[in-house]
């Protein structure tokens, strides 16, 4: 199959990908870096707790663990974008159906399933501090989702569609 060097489409995939990948993974090194540094001026924590004071550990290991669990999420979102690169890559040099593809796609699968397990606990985080911070307004934009679960199964199903075809394709070369 040939290649289609001018594709714009392709281009334009990849800048994006590109682009993306580079922003998830300086959002994953900033939340890691936030870390100490949060930890280090806890004591803004502590006033804002209003003599709830008890509470200062549970609080600050909950705060801790969503911007670990973030800082994970990010980067397991700049995998994702990363992979898809690859296979823009594939298609742009006109063989996409390789076993290669076939295991960016089910890691791709398996990240977007993550992603869903990976809400749960952060949603209970942000139920959590919502109640010690009352009148501070805490949202993440983070939640269960259909489209999530659908995109995983839709990518576990293309992975095995490339593993077929790149299987076909085998056989194929071997018959001719």
């Amino acid at each position: 199959m040939a290649a289609r060097p001018n594709d714009p489409l392709l281009a334009a995939g990849k800048i994006v990908t590109t682009l993306v990948s580079a922003l998830l993974l300086l959002v994953a090194v900033v939340l890691v870096l936030t870390i100490p540094a949060f930890l280090f001026s806890y004591k803004h924590v502590a006033e804002a707790l209003d003599g709830n004071a008890a509470n200062l550990p549970l609080v600050l290991a909950t705060i801790t663990g969503l911007l670990t669990l973030g800082a994970a999420v990010m980067a397991a979102a700049f995998m994702f974008f990363r992979y898809l690169g690859k296979i823009i890559d594939t298609v742009g040099q006109g063989d996409p159906f390789v076993d290669e593809n076939a295991d960016r796609l089910e890691k791709m699968g398996w990240i977007a399933a993550v992603f869903q397990v990976a809400a749960i606990p952060m949603m209970m985080a942000v139920a959590y501090l919502q109640t010690q911070f009352p009148e501070q307004e805490i949202q993440l934009d983070i939640e269960l989702s259909a489209t999530g679960v659908l995109l995983a199964i839709v990518l576990f199903i293309l992975a095995r569609v490339f593993r077929q075809g790149s299987a076909m394709r085998e056989e194929l070369e071997g018959t001719v």
